[in-house]
C-alpha cells in the first residue's frame, strides 16, 4: 500500500480541487455583482466525488487511476478551470447558473449569499488542509520511527 497515494489522500486532494473551483466561481460572482444581466455561478462537486469514491470501493481502483483526472460519466457535467464561468464543457466541477434576478438590471448575484458561501468554502478548505497535514505528519512520524 502506498501511504502517500492512498484513497484518503486522493479524496482529500480532489475535494480541495473542487473547493478551489468553487472559490473561483464565488470570486467571479462577487466581481460581477454590478454587471447587468450577469447570472451567478454555483459549483457542485460533492455528488461526483461521492460517486467516484463509491466506484473505487466497489471496483477496486477504477476511481482516479490518474490522480489528476476524475472519472467522467458525462463530459457536459464538468467544467475545466479556465472555462468555468460562462461555459459548460469538460473539467472538474459541475456548475449551475442562477435563475433568479436581484435587481432591475437582471443581475443574478445576491451579495449576502455569496459572502456566506465564501466563508463556508474557506472553512471547508481550511478543514481539509488540516486533515491533509495530519495525514502527512503521520507518514513523517512513521518514517522517523522506522
Amino acid at each position: 500500500m502506498d501511504l502517500i497515494d492512498s484513497q484518503s489522500s486522493r479524496v482529500v486532494q480532489k475535494a480541495l480541487d473542487g473547493l478551489y473551483e468553487r472559490q473561483k466561481a464565488i470570486s467571479g460572482n462577487l466581481a460581477n455583482a454590478q454587471t447587468p444581466g450577469y447570472q451567478a455561478v454555483q459549483v457542485s462537486f460533492e455528488d461526483s466525488l461521492k460517486d467516484a469514491i463509491a466506484s473505487e470501493d466497489s471496483a477496486g481502483s477504477t476511481f482516479m487511476q490518474n490522480p489528476n483526472q476524475m472519472k467522467v460519466t458525462n463530459p457536459l457535467h464538468f467544467v475545466s478551470p479556465g472555462e468555468m464561468v460562462g461555459s459548460n464543457t469538460a473539467g472538474s466541477a459541475q456548475i449551475e447558473r442562477s435563475q433568479f434576478f436581484y435587481g432591475q438590471d437582471k443581475n443574478g448575484v445576491d451579495m449576502e449569499q455569496q459572502i456566506a458561501a465564501l466563508a463556508k468554502n474557506a472553512g471547508q478548505f481550511d478543514t481539509l488542509t488540516k486533515i491533509e497535514n495530519k495525514m502527512l505528519n503521520s507518514i513523517r512520524t512513521a518514517m522517523k520511527d522506522s
